[in-house]
Parts: C-alpha cells; sequence; structure tokens
C-alpha cells in the first residue's frame, strides 16, 4: 500500500477483503483492512460488491449440507486440482 493512489489490489488483498467482511481476520490486520478499504479505490468498490452481493444470504435460512454432497464435492475439488492445478490455470505460480 506504498501508493495511496493505486488502483489494483494482488490476490492477497483481495483474500483480505473477504476475510473482512466475513470477520474472519486476525485483530493485526483489521487495521490493514480498513486503510485497503478507504485508501484504493478498487478496494473499495470491490468490498461494496461483496456486501451488496453477500447481504442477500443473510435473509436464506441456514441448511446442512448432505455429507454425500460434502464427499462428492470434494472429490471433484481434487480431481479438478490434479488435473489442472491453479498455479497453471491462472499463469501463477
Amino acid at each position: 500500500m506504498n501508493n495511496p493512489e493505486r488502483t489494483l489490489i494482488t490476490n492477497k488483498e483481495s483474500g483480505l477483503l473477504f476475510d473482512y467482511f466475513f470477520g474472519r481476520i486476525e485483530k493485526d490486520q483489521i487495521n490493514h483492512g480498513s486503510v485497503l478499504i478507504a485508501s484504493n479505490p478498487k478496494a473499495a468498490e470491490i468490498y461494496s460488491c461483496i456486501k451488496q452481493t453477500l447481504a442477500q444470504l443473510e435473509h436464506m435460512k441456514d441448511e446442512n449440507c448432505p455429507d454425500e454432497l460434502v464427499d462428492m464435492t470434494i472429490a471433484r475439488l481434487k480431481l479438478a486440482a490434479v488435473k489442472e492445478p491453479l498455479s497453471y490455470q491462472y499463469g501463477r505460480q
């Protein structure tokens, strides 16, 4: 965050915005999330979109996911990871 006028955010900062929204953030990173949102227009836009999109889910009733669906989803994710690792898929290491 050396340049407060920059408009791009890193993958790590993007993850921080999600963690910040869900309150799943380390205490020492709360200030970093607040500063990022306040100082970076792109981060503020992304955070606003997260809030608008996910706020609608607050009205939904929580339901348990069937074990079979969980097992099947995990198996598919493992298979996809073996076939096409994320680092290759997104052109990153």
